[in-house]
């Protein structure tokens, strides 16, 4: 008698047929495999730590999406006019490059994943991208729908003036909203797998969430400095860009704490 640790080691019985001893290899290396589709535990978990880390990543937010608001709306801390227009394309740079490259290829290689159901993957390999067109078509088409029933629930010429500038109120609203509502959500999801990591990689995660959530909030704080809707507007969208990421380590934490994990 003895174990599956000894099969195809050399106590092995020198009689075995070569099939034998392989599949006898077989069956150990298939007991010992992990599933990649099975969630691991985490060894260490310092709540501290990552409470620490919540208000890392806050002050974070704050600073990058700030730094451009304060400028447009105080005059002792405006920026030159060069500045502000390198501020404003690197903005949009750094939203085009968090769609186009951070967000849209974790996303088609997770649907790649063995993981996933053979729909969206052998079936059709396409469907991140689909998603994305899809994305774009319909904030399009809500933007020329809203902008459509607008102008015809509008008064005619004697309001013409009104009219327009109501309209490009209504526009500036509709596009740093949905800016904001897909960057906040981005953000939830990382701050939510930050907030669940070991301690090993909470470190890591944090200083490179620090970084991420800090041209972020640049990235929407010049869109809404170009957008500008008012300065209560703009500051209610940036504390709430700002707290995405925290609440979502936040609620990581939290689940853990309660073993819901």
């Amino acid at each position: 008698h003895f174990g599956l640790s000894n099969f195809g080691s050399s106590t092995f019985p020198l009689f075995a047929s070569a099939e034998l001893r392989s599949n006898a290899a077989m069956l150990v290396a298939t007991t010992t495999t992990v599933d990649p589709c099975v969630t691991s535990t985490i060894s260490t978990y310092d709540l501290g730590l990552h409470i620490g880390g919540v208000f890392i990543v806050l002050a974070g937010s704050l600073l990058g999406v700030m730094s451009t608001l304060l400028g447009l709306h105080c005059p002792r801390l405006r920026l030159p006019l060069l500045a502000v227009s390198v501020g404003k394309a690197a903005g949009t740079g750094i939203i085009l490059c968090c769609a186009m490259i951070h967000m849209l290829e974790p996303a088609a290689a997770s649907f790649a994943s063995s993981c996933m159901p053979s729909a969206f993957n052998e079936d059709y390999p396409a469907f991140a991208y689909l998603f994305a067109l899809l994305a774009v078509l319909c904030m399009y088409m809500l933007e020329y729908v809203l902008g459509t029933l607008h102008v015809h629930h509008s008064e005619p010429s004697p309001e013409k003036v009104v009219t327009e500038t109501e309209q490009s109120l209504l526009m500036r609203i509709l596009a740093a909203s949905a800016t904001e509502l897909g960057m906040s959500v981005h953000s939830v999801i990382i701050g939510l797998t930050t907030g669940l990591a070991s301690d090993g990689e909470f470190r890591v995660l944090v200083a490179a969430l620090f970084f991420h959530q800090l041209f972020e909030g640049m990235g929407l704080g010049s869109r809404l400095a170009t957008k500008s809707v008012g300065f209560g507007t703009d500051l209610a969208l940036a504390l709430f860009f700002s707290t995405t990421a925290p609440a979502g380590m936040a609620a990581g934490a939290a689940l853990l704490a309660q073993g819901g994990v």
